[in-house]
């Protein structure tokens, strides 16, 4: 039991600092620390203060901070844009069941106020719910690359190249892959593989080199202009994907 208090406990204490020290705070980088030591210690779980004991499950983070009167932006800028940040996303995790994660109305009905404001109220001023007559949380403050993986199964890397094999013909897949086949057996370690990386992507020009010869570029230009500037029939006639056909039109159209 708090010395001074007897109404609340070691963790009330600790709780209360929170909230004062948080609103108090403008950097990201304090409030942040702030948020993971909390989190990080777990007193946040169970507490008593003069209105009463709290106790939240395990993936109830976010009805915490929103008892302490944070704001759903603060809470995602900490959690999207910062390493330590991030390790607190499955403290939020909506996909938990009801043992780790009870629905909001539910934990709201249980939170003791100090203030008339009800946890549902708060919610909605500080911009956690869908809108500021909804009881609906908004999406979780959580990174993109976890979101990825929420929604896909997978990581963002993952899926952007599930979709680019897509877009690819089988018969152009298999060609592809037996040219990096072929280049992977020529390469002797990874700085030539990231060598050939950089080139492809045109990081690493020798001075004055042009990208594109004028000759190439008179001969897209006058593909262009024969074939109406159709990207599919352009696409055929090049040999090329989409997104390239679609990057040299644009260029050529700059370029007139």
């Amino acid at each position: 039991m708090s010395e001074d208090n007897p109404f609340i406990d070691d963790a009330g204490d600790e709780v209360l600092r929170f909230v004062s020290a948080a609103r108090n705070l403008s950097r990201l980088g304090e409030l942040t620390d702030e948020v993971v030591s909390i989190a990080q210690k777990g007193t946040w779980r169970r507490y008593r203060t003069a209105v009463g004991v709290d106790k939240w499950h395990e993936c109830e983070l976010d009805y915490f901070l929103i008892a302490c009167d944070l704001r759903h932006e603060d809470i995602a800028r900490i959690v999207a844009y910062t390493r330590e940040g991030a390790a607190l996303a499955p403290m939020m995790d909506r996909d938990a069941d009801e043992t780790r994660r009870r629905p909001f109305e539910e934990a709201a009905a249980a939170w003791h106020s100090r203030v008339p404001e009800t946890l549902i109220e708060r919610a909605q001023r500080l911009g956690w719910t869908r809108s500021e007559t909804s009881s609906s949380l908004r999406a979780a403050p959580l990174p993109p690359r976890i979101r990825a993986r929420q929604a896909h199964g997978m990581t963002m890397d993952q899926h952007a190249a599930r979709t680019r094999a897509q877009r690819l013909s089988a018969a152009r897949r298999d060609e592809l892959d037996v040219l990096v086949g072929k280049i992977r057996g020529e390469l002797a370690d990874d700085i030539e593989r990231l060598y050939v990386i950089d080139q492809m992507r045109g990081l690493e020009r020798g001075p004055g080199r042009p990208t594109v010869t004028d000759q190439e570029r008179k001969q897209w230009l006058a593909d262009a202009e024969r074939l109406g500037w159709d990207k599919e029939r352009l696409a055929q006639e090049w040999d090329v994907g989409q997104r390239t056909t679609e990057r040299r039109i644009r260029h050529l159209r700059r370029s007139r």
